[in-house]
């Protein structure tokens, strides 16, 4: 698929106001057709399909995927129409393309006379919004923002963290900052809540641990609302996660041997130092199976529920999973040191390593079988949503 962008039709006294979440109009449009496979065309000639797409009009990128998965028939021009009203998508057939080339002199000559010899009219079932005025900027800012949801967020992430990190990536999105750049800035963050918990300040350390699993939202969301996602930056996003997990888990340790002291401390000490021992396993099958799978989401790594796993493995996947997702635990584990608990923190964080251990160990399916990629199976619960991170 072939595209031209078209200027955006006049905004008048709003055409100061184009830039949307730090891309301007036709750039948006640009990116999340080329983002959907498409090549943008240096003139109207060519032999394969064109897309003649109106500069204002804003989708998400699977608007774009749909424009470029329509199957167009080569002797016909179809008018794919906004489900807001607005200038149309003119998708030319290849064998009517060079026709109209011949007989337009420019891009928008040739999509008015496409628009007066379509064939036939398709609503579009993705949402897109032509903008024209502040009004309709403002509405195509919320319906990109809403996108960033994502299905597979947990009860905490869905209720309190996506909202807050959707507000604060609306206003990052306008700066220059990148995606790589807040994976570091999280870190740091988490690092900040380790040296809290190191020295055991722990409402301290878990107020940060939970604003660190907020913006960990920010860099993925960042990325797709300007087109800037990178295997770098995903892999930059998953390893530092991890990272970040093991040094606050040994922080908590050391906090906690440090305030309570003798045989007590000595055992909160002991049991973050086995969790982190434990863990170790599944960081092993979580990175393989990435590497083999080809992808860079730790979260996609899934341990299914199928009749040749381990019981042990079932019972996870139907009892514990809701309550397994990482923002779920990390804001109880704001709770826990918010309620003067911070010692709950270390028991919790070696009950899930345990489990996690636990599943791998006592799983008999085969061993080609026995973990996939998250979408593979019906009923699954990941790496990321068993082990506490």
């Amino acid at each position: 698929m072939e595209f031209i962008i078209l200027p955006p039709v006049n905004g008048g006294p709003f055409k100061n106001e184009r830039n949307l979440l730090g891309l301007g109009l036709a750039e948006r449009a640009r990116l999340m057709l080329e983002k959907a496979g498409g090549v943008e065309a240096a003139d109207l000639s060519g032999d394969s399909d064109l897309v003649l797409y109106p500069g204002e009009l804003v989708g998400p990128p699977i608007l774009g995927n749909e424009i470029a998965s329509f199957h167009q028939n080569s002797t016909e021009i179809t008018a794919l129409r906004p489900r807001s009203h607005g200038r149309p998508v003119i998708v030319v057939g290849s064998e009517v393309r060079s026709g109209l080339a011949s007989a337009a002199g420019s891009a928008e000559k040739a999509y008015n006379m496409a628009q007066d010899h379509t064939i036939r009219w398709v609503d579009l079932k993705r949402p897109s919004i032509p903008v024209t005025d502040k009004a309709s900027w403002k509405k195509a800012r919320r319906m990109l923002l809403s996108s960033l949801r994502k299905r597979v967020d947990g009860l905490i992430s869905r209720t309190v963290n996506r909202p807050i990190s959707i507000a604060i990536s609306g206003i990052l999105a306008k700066t220059p900052i990148t995606p790589n750049m807040l994976s570091l800035i999280t870190f740091v963050t988490a690092l900040a809540a380790s040296a809290a918990m190191a020295t055991s300040n722990f409402l301290a350390g878990g107020l940060l641990l939970q604003f660190s699993s907020i913006l960990d939202g920010c860099d993925g969301e960042v990325a797709r609302l300007k087109y800037q996602s990178s295997r770098l930056g995903a892999w930059l996003d998953t390893v530092l996660d991890d990272v970040s997990t093991v040094i606050f888990a040994l922080a908590m340790g050391y906090g906690l041997y440090n305030y309570f002291g003798g045989s007590t401390g000595q055992l909160f000490l002991g049991l973050c130092l086995v969790a982190v021992l434990l863990t170790l396993p599944a960081y092993w099958v979580t990175y393989s199976r990435l590497i083999v799978n080809g992808t860079t989401d730790s979260g996609g790594v899934s341990f299914s529920k199928s009749p040749d796993a381990s019981w042990f493995r079932n019972f996870l996947v139907v009892y514990l999973q809701p309550i397994a997702k990482r923002d779920g635990y990390i804001f109880l584990f704001m709770l826990l040191c918010a309620a003067g608990l911070p010692w709950m923190v270390a028991v919790m964080y070696f009950v899930g390593a345990t489990l996690t251990a636990l599943t791998i160990i006592t799983d008999r399916s085969p061993s080609n079988s026995r973990y996939d990629i998250t979408g593979s199976h019906p009923n699954i619960v990941t790496t990321a949503e068993i082990r506490t991170r």
